[in-house]
């Protein structure tokens, strides 16, 4: 198990149900930290426990440098989940997220170690498939950075901050590093089901590229899209939330 003060960075505590049976799991997409699902809890039944993931490089783990590939963090995440798995639970990631809960979900079946109810992948295409966008992550800053404003991911008043860019860019460079340089190895698919959630006006991963998810599960898998563009998670929360407390409780109760 691993020690206390490390499982205590990858997953701060937030307010909310501490004992529901269903703990799921909730990575953040590129440049995010944990507190993108501090108030999730506060919309969820109280079967379900959410714990979000902080990344190395954000927030209360800034003094960190960032890791700059999927595998390094999905090496790192494994491990820490390793110590945690005392039940039912899920995995949640959206963008970059998604990559890495599927990542991990391999590292644990390499591991022999209890594997999720299933995962949920959002606003991601499949990851056996070439991106949909241009790689970003070296570019000059100006570029870097107008990519991003153009992607959504940050609101428009941080950009007239040279302060707060710079304090946030080599996370943001790590990340998009580690998703432009992904490549997902020849594995067996997952013996578990995915819940693929996508935005119908987002560029980055339409549905036809979501749905090529399920050549990476034995199970039956669902596809749900939802109003908004790539950040639809935030755009659309209450629905997203919702729909979220459905396909866990079907995945519980199926493991039941």
């Amino acid at each position: 198990m691993i020690d206390a003060a490390l499982a205590k960075l990858w997953f701060p505590a937030i307010p909310g149900p501490r004992n529901g049976s269903l703990r799921l799991f909730c990575i953040p997409h590129a440049g995010a930290g944990a507190s993108l699902y501090r108030t999730w809890a506060q919309q969820m039944p109280q079967s379900i426990r959410v714990s979000p993931v902080q990344l190395p490089g954000r927030e209360d783990r800034f003094a960190e440098a960032p890791r700059s590939s999927i595998a390094a963090i999905a090496d790192e995440l494994a491990g820490a989940l390793a110590g945690e798995l005392d039940g039912h639970y899920a995995l949640f990631g959206h963008s970059m997220g998604a990559l890495i809960a599927f990542e991990v979900a391999r590292r644990l079946r390499r591991q022999a170690l209890p594997m999720p109810d299933g995962l949920v992948l959002a606003g991601h295409q499949a990851p056996h498939l070439p991106l949909a966008r241009k790689p970003i992550s070296r570019l000059p800053d100006a570029e870097f950075l107008n990519e991003l404003r153009a992607m959504g991911g940050m609101p428009g008043e941080a950009f007239a901050h040279p302060e707060l860019v710079e304090f946030v860019l080599p996370a943001l460079r790590a990340d998009f590093k580690a998703c432009d340089d992904y490549v997902a190895g020849e594995e067996a698919p997952l013996d578990i089901p995915f819940a693929i959630l996508g935005g119908w006006k987002d560029p980055y991963a339409p549905r036809h590229l979501l749905e090529h998810w399920r050549e990476h599960s034995l199970k039956p898998s669902t596809l749900q899209m939802f109003p908004g563009g790539h950040f639809f998670p935030n755009e659309n929360r209450d629905l997203l939330l919702r729909a979220l407390a459905v396909r866990l409780t079907e995945w519980q109760t199926a493991q039941s």
